[in-house]
């Protein structure tokens, strides 16, 4: 082999041995390199170990918002759309009583009707069929039904009109169009309470009344039919009276003393001192005649008094502030001597130029109680009224008080131009405590904006829904503050507004709807777009096992609740107030709330929506007491509190200021079959109360979803 080609060769083999080590290294290199890029990635992922997971529970975290807002929206919307203005109209009110004699438990009615408590939520129980239509409503007899086709639980007012009825023959004897047969007692009973009826469900409107001037003569004519006008501070002849007497006594002893002060004797008369004597002395007996006779005045005007009509609790009081609709209220009783039944209740406006409405004819409500409802007012903001109530007997005697004073606010339920319920700050004192059985709230406020209506269901295969009231809260530390960055806004309310304890259910679809006594319908209609501020979808609501586990009375001790809002678009609707935020206690003022204070013998204004006065906001004040519905519990109580169904849930304010600002110490709760009367559970936790820790938990426990609702076991 030649040399050229043994190089040839030796270079094609270096060659080839050169592309087979390129071909190693290359190899070696790609290993090398996945060897380094694995271990460069397991370092980075050892050294980072720490932020990464951060950004994966980041993540993660933000995809669970993303599911629980796209949840929370799907609930919110079906709940609004489940709500109609037939289903609202239906709900029942859950005014829960206790019979005193038995201790067994009902719900109350209308006009007086009770039923079981447990049968309101019996399979196949139909409210419009049993509990909503009462027993003195003649539709059902009208219709072929049984009158007594339910063994309902009546009062003895009940069982004296169930017998009137049968002696009239009204069972058999009914038409369509009208009543055959109804004679006597019967017929009046029936009519007067058609009566009542119409005048409680139409009020009147100012633009229908007409006003004129009076003269003064005949304000004079008038006034001689007017009796008791010192009632409110018209004539005070005690006061007059008393003047006299002084004055008197000083000149007698200026006598004793003396010369009488104006004695001066003529220089030219020698005898003018004994003539100046006995002219004194023909003058104090002319004053003692005249106070004799003022006395014998005053005597026979309270024995003239005492045969008159007594009218009192008069609602709005002197000075009160109203809005645009208005209940003029008052209690009006027989004269004591003479026993006579009252014949008539008339009242009378004046508008703030002096000039007076025709007389209206106010039925009665209930009891002794007497009511007209006026609308309109909001046309006349910043104007002073007055008012004047006229009662007369069978036998013909009247008894008035009139001038009333009351300022327009110009807020209210009536369709128009409204004024803003949030005036500027003003400054204020504390709200006069005057007693209260039941009446519109006059004063409008922060316990307006804050309280509201709960509508809600049940979820039990019918189509039942139920009605209480609830309030906004503050969700700070303690409840006495509040806490923007929170996301959620809490409303206290009762816990059988919130849990079924016979079905053993948690309340759906629920709603809240603030200050609805300023809707612009003529009552409730579930048209978020009438209400003030709108309306909020509920998420869950907390409740104590005491209440879940027991039945009704026997867990009174527990009835407290709290419902959850989240702070999410989706959870509210509607509201014509200008600058709503959609966020509830951001839109309203809340509460604060406290589980210290010691809730015995306190003035407190109780507050809410009795559904028989819809859509008004009512209330009683008065000092609480205690009382027991339970033999082992001891409830705070109301004594006369006339707060009807619908009410339940509503808040007891303490330390109530004149900006309707004060602190929620307990919640309308129960009352008796036999007599008015509101019970509260106490909030004091080294009382015993579990609310605060409730309270806790609703504001910071994580939505349950399906399960509606938190029952909490361990505190």
């Amino acid at each position: 082999m030649s040399f050229k080609e043994r190089r040839r060769r030796i270079s094609s083999l270096a060659r080839t041995a050169a592309v087979i080590a390129a071909a190693s290294l290359a190899s070696a290199a790609t290993v090398d390199e996945k060897s380094t890029s694995s271990l460069v990635e397991l370092h980075h992922h050892q050294e980072h170990h720490e932020s990464d997971v951060t950004v994966a529970n980041v993540d993660e975290s933000h995809h669970e918002n993303e599911h629980f807002h796209r949840r929370l929206s799907q609930s919110a919307a079906a709940a609004f759309k489940s709500w109609t203005p037939h289903k609202v109209q239906h709900a029942i009110p859950l005014d829960l009583a206790i019979d005193p004699s038995n201790g067994q438990a009902y719900v109350k009615g209308l006009n007086g009707f009770m039923e079981p408590y447990a049968e309101v939520f019996a399979p196949g129980h139909s409210s419009e069929r049993s509990y909503w239509e009462s027993i003195l409503e003649l539709e059902n007899i009208a219709e072929g039904e049984d009158f007594h086709r339910q063994e309902a639980h009546v009062s003895p007012r009940d069982r004296l009109y169930y017998k009137i009825l049968e002696e009239d023959g009204i069972k058999t004897g009914m038409q369509k169009n009208g009543l055959r047969g109804r004679t006597g007692t019967g017929r009046r009973l029936l009519e007067e309470e058609e009566q009542e009826e119409a005048a409680i469900m139409v009020a009147v409107h100012l633009d229908s009344l007409e006003f004129s001037l009076v003269s003064e003569s005949e304000m004079e004519s008038d006034a001689d039919e007017v009796y008791g006008l010192q009632e409110y501070a018209q004539v005070d002849e005690d006061h007059e009276a008393t003047l006299l007497l002084n004055k008197e006594r000083q000149r007698q002893r200026s006598l004793q003393g003396g010369l009488p002060q104006d004695y001066a004797p003529s220089r030219m008369n020698p005898n003018g001192n004994n003539n100046n004597r006995k002219n004194n002395n023909n003058n104090n007996n002319k004053r003692k005649n005249d106070v004799d006779n003022t006395n014998n005045h005053k005597k026979n005007n309270k024995t003239k008094k005492k045969k008159l009509p007594k009218i009192d609790r008069l609602n709005p009081s002197q000075g009160a502030t109203v809005q645009s609709k208005q209940t003029f209220s008052a209690r009006i009783q027989p004269s004591q001597v003479t026993e006579s039944d009252i014949s008539e209740v008339n009242f009378q406006l004046e508008d703030h130029q002096g000039a007076t409405s025709s007389w209206l004819s106010v039925p009665k409500i209930s009891g002794d109680i007497y009511e007209i409802t006026v609308e309109g007012f909001h046309r006349y903001p910043g104007t002073q009224w007055k008012y004047t109530m006229q009662a007369q007997d069978r036998r013909g005697k009247k008894k008035v008080v009139n001038n009333i004073a009351f300022n327009v606010e110009g807020t209210g339920g009536s369709s128009g131009n409204f004024a803003d319920i949030e005036r500027a700050p003003q400054a204020s004192g504390p709200m006069p405590q005057n007693h209260e059985s039941d009446s519109n709230w006059p004063h409008g406020g922060a316990i307006q904006s804050s309280t509201g209506r709960i509508m809600f269901e049940f979820d039990d295969g019918t189509d039942e829904s139920f009605v209480c009231s609830g309030t906004v809260v503050m969700d700070g530390q303690h409840g006495e503050s509040p806490d923007a960055n929170n996301g959620r806004t809490i409303i206290q309310t009762a816990a059988h507004c919130a849990y079924n304890d016979v079905l053993k259910k948690f309340a759906s679809k629920a709603i809240f709807v603030p200050d609805q006594s300023s809707t612009r319908a003529d009552k409730s209609n579930f048209d978020c777009d009438d209400d003030y501020y709108g309306c909020w979808y509920l998420s869950f609501a907390t409740i104590a096992s005491g209440w879940a586990d027991g039945t009704f009375p026997d867990n009174v001790p527990y009835d407290y609740a709290f419902y959850t809002v989240f702070d999410h678009r989706s959870t509210h609707e509607g509201g014509w107030k200008n600058g709503l935020t959609g966020t509830l206690d951001r839109d309203v003022i809340p509460m604060a709330i406290d589980f210290d204070m010691r809730p015995d013998d306190k003035f407190v204004f109780s507050i809410g929506y009795s559904a028989d006065k819809d859509p008004q906001l009512r209330h009683c004040a008065m000092t609480n007491t205690n009382i027991n519905g339970v033999p082992w519990f001891t409830n705070l109580w109301l004594e006369d509190c006339g707060l009807t169904g619908g009410a339940s849930g509503g808040p007891w304010i303490h330390n109530m200021d004149t900006n309707g600002i004060g602190t929620l110490i307990s919640n309308n709760s129960w009352g008796f079959t036999n007599k008015v009367g509101m019970a509260g559970p106490p909030l004091r936790t080294s009382g015993g109360s579990l609310a605060e820790c409730l309270y806790e938990k609703a504001k910071s426990a994580n939505d349950p979803g399906k399960d509606g609702g938190i029952i909490v076991r361990n505190c």
